[in-house]
């Protein structure tokens, strides 16, 4: 129920059926879950309930829409997570009309419960000095496999990507982290075609959608007004994924 999950267009039912079906579906291994709302209130009702139903993690998005300032961003999140017992990851991502500043992101990270950040938000040079001000133990992951070389480069530990890739990026981590930049960066570039093709839509989630169905998982189609791909972006899309070896 992050971006590509089209989490804003579910209800609070869906979210929570969702993440029942997820934790069965996956029994013991780490589930993180996206409980980000518009409000307050629905955010820690959601938190609360997935908490009930086991999952590991919450993923948590500023309020979307309203562009909190930062000291209602900080409010928000420590009233998140003085209502449940989950970790939080927060999740700074643009789309919502805010961004989450390392300053604000730095006091979060006091909060024992609020342990790392997914960033992918609108300035991702940010991530030396979030790493530099925030506690120690605090982690910055890459929201996305484009931005995760950025990302390392200023002191992140790792990303959460599509899973098609997983492999992949898996060993750019490594490689990066073990020293070896250059054969970290020939994954990166190899890669490349595969992050052109969310270029085709201003909203990813029906290109994601297609690609997951040609990787043999019924994703279904998105929910207005979102539309499926057509003809001619399959085609683009199909061929990419055969040149890499994806499908």
């Amino acid at each position: 129920m992050a971006t590509s999950g089209e989490f804003t267009s579910l209800s609070f039912d869906e979210r929570v059926k969702l993440s029942e079906s997820v934790r069965k579906g996956v029994e013991k291994k780490p589930l993180i879950v996206g409980t980000g709302t518009t409000t307050t209130k629905e955010t820690i009702e959601l938190t609360k309930a997935v908490e009930e139903i086991g999952v590991d993690v919450a993923m948590i998005v500023p309020p979307y829409y309203s562009k909190p300032t930062q000291a209602e961003i900080y409010k928000h999140f420590k009233a998140i997570a003085q209502n449940t017992k989950l970790p939080i990851m927060l999740y700074n991502v643009g789309f919502t009309g805010v961004n989450i500043e390392p300053d604000t992101i730095a006091e979060l990270s006091k909060i024992k419960n609020i342990f790392a950040i997914k960033e992918i938000g609108p300035n991702p040079l940010q991530v030396a000095e979030t790493v530099m001000k925030s506690s120690k133990d605090f982690k910055v992951y890459s929201g996305s496999a484009q931005l995760l070389p950025c990302i390392l480069a200023q002191g992140g530990v790792g990303v959460v990507c599509e899973s098609l890739i997983g492999d992949r990026v898996r060993k750019l981590i490594d490689f990066y982290l073990s020293g070896d930049i250059k054969k970290g960066l020939e994954i990166y570039f190899s890669l490349i075609p595969f992050f052109k093709i969310y270029a085709l839509r201003t909203n990813g989630v029906p290109v994601f959608k297609y690609v997951m169905s040609l990787a043999g998982f019924n994703a279904g189609k998105p929910r207005p007004p979102l539309t499926e791909v057509t003809d001619e972006e399959k085609k683009k899309i199909k061929d990419i994924l055969k040149e890499l070896n994806l499908i």
